[in-house]
């Protein structure tokens, strides 16, 4: 993927360069947070991943591995004082669209039941729940809901 940008936005692909910021980014948005030894280890294993900035603020990234049925979404994370302003949404319809563009056929992800935002974005796009991982995150034991989207449905990778 090439650079990209929106007014003062722009999206890169996610490199070992970008991993202390993303690994700090990582600590603000999420309770049980990955390691960045468990994100380069992601991207070791064939994970790729697109970064945001605007300006010269990294806001946001998104974390992904390619499966036999499609995409699996591992992480999105927007800084918190940044949430609200479409980041998220600029991060997954960049995925949506390359996706689409690769052939991918599906996006698969999981997500905390009680987070309300992430599921509206979601659902935005027509992801569906498919399944429940009961007791799947900690900090607090939460379960997680399985959210599916056939891209086949939109073959212009538009929402």
């Amino acid at each position: 993927m090439q650079k990209s940008s929106a007014g003062d936005e722009r999206l890169e692909i996610l490199t070992s360069d970008h991993l202390p910021v993303v690994g700090e980014l990582e600590a603000r948005c999420f309770s049980a947070p990955w390691s960045v030894d468990g994100i380069r280890e992601t991207l070791d294993e064939g994970g790729s991943g697109t970064v945001l900035h605007r300006g010269d603020l990294l806001v946001g990234y998104l974390l992904t591995r390619r499966l036999p049925v499609g995409v699996e979404i591992l992480k999105l994370g927007v800084e918190p004082n940044q949430r609200r302003r479409g980041f998220a949404r600029r991060l997954v319809q960049d995925g949506l669209r390359r996706w689409t563009a690769d052939g991918v056929e599906s996006v698969w992800l999981e997500v905390r039941e009680s987070n309300n935002a992430a599921r509206r974005l979601y659902a935005g796009y027509g992801f569906v729940e498919v399944g429940r991982r009961p007791h799947y995150y900690l900090a607090p034991v939460e379960d997680a809901l399985v959210l599916s989207l056939d891209l086949g449905e939109f073959p212009d990778g538009e929402r």
